[in-house]
């Protein structure tokens, strides 16, 4: 794998967007982020998008950015979507958060749009740092070291067949 293909972690910001063909997303502890690039002047009234529980679509101008099952459970009523500037901003409520240690290793269930190896290593410690602040707000993490092994994927939990 190129190094240029590799993501960028956001040290100010502290996260590691996934660049894909329809923008790059990303995750923290209690939301999934997408930004989807958008045509030039396109206006909100020109984007149709769906969110369920479980899946996800964007449609701009009557062309499909975006159409897929979500890795994870979210929940829509909690989920906004906002077009500023060329660029459609979705944020997603996990309802997965309370679970520790759980990490979306792609966006889509079929394994689409995943983490490489940088971003998963660096989302993995943020994740962990962001949830330390919040058990813990009198405390700064933000320079904190973790000595915590990241080589190993924690999934979440399989569904029973009924």
């Amino acid at each position: 794998m190129a190094k240029e293909d590799l993501s960028f972690y956001d040290m100010k910001g502290g996260f590691a967007p996934v660049k894909t063909e329809f923008g790059r997303w990303w995750q923290t502890v209690y939301e999934i982020h997408l930004e989807v690039d958008l045509p030039p002047n396109t206006r909100g009234k020109e984007c149709v998008v769906n969110i369920t529980t479980t899946e996800l679509s964007v449609q701009v101008r009557g062309e499909t950015k975006l159409k897929g099952k979500l890795f994870g459970i979210i929940r829509p009523d909690e989920s906004v979507w906002t077009v500023e500037e060329n660029v459609m901003t979705i944020l997603l409520s996990r309802s997965d958060h309370a679970i520790n240690e759980i990490i979306w290793p792609s966006l889509m269930a079929d394994k689409s749009y995943p983490l490489d190896a940088v971003a998963m290593h660096e989302t993995r410690k943020k994740l962990d740092l962001e949830r330390f602040q919040i058990t813990n707000p009198g405390f700064d993490f933000t320079n904190a070291r973790l000595a915590k092994c990241y080589d190993k994927v924690k999934e979440l939990p399989k569904e029973e067949d009924e």
